[in-house]
């Protein structure tokens, strides 16, 4: 499947476009691939509400979340994981969070060590996990080896079996 976050409907248009292509190219059935989306949404009692709440400075917040390209406003002109996560100010709030406690609630390790944890998930009644390595964030070599894909079909195989 595929489940991009918050582009908007005209890139996502232009995007699913490319993943149709390449499902072709890969000779695999048209619409074989399932085609998801996150979508952020503001629900209010009618559109010009909606729109006075959109520009609070709250919900501006959600224009720095936003992937690179999305929005040509926004002042993280390399999306959020290259300025934002590099602003001194959040890295001196990010200080504040016990790195053991964080480490109890985020899977960690290595593939096998992931497919534990993750299974948990399953258990606990997950039918659908959607997984995001965040590790790149920390700018250093995991050691792993894996792209982020190898990773993914990695944690599947360990999870399916």
């Amino acid at each position: 499947g595929w489940l991009p976050t918050a582009c908007g409907s005209t890139t996502y248009a232009t995007q699913l476009a490319d993943v149709r292509a390449a499902e072709t190219a890969a000779g695999r059935e048209p619409g074989s691939v399932e085609a998801g989306v996150f979508v952020w949404v503001v629900a209010a009692r009618d559109k010009a509400t909606a729109r006075a709440l959109i520009a609070d400075d709250q919900l501006r917040a959600l224009g720095l979340l936003l992937p690179h390209g999305v929005l040509d406003s926004s002042p993280l002109r390399h999306g959020p994981s290259r300025d934002l996560l590099a602003s001194p100010d959040t890295i001196n709030l990010a200080r504040l969070v016990d790195p053991d406690e964080l480490a109890g609630v985020v899977p960690h390790g290595g593939p096998d060590d992931l497919a534990a944890e993750l299974a948990r998930y399953r258990e606990a009644g997950a039918e659908h996990l959607v997984i995001c390595d965040m590790a790149p964030l920390a700018r250093r070599d995991t050691g792993l080896g894996l792209r982020p894909l190898e990773l993914y079909r990695v944690l599947r195989d360990a999870l399916v079996a």
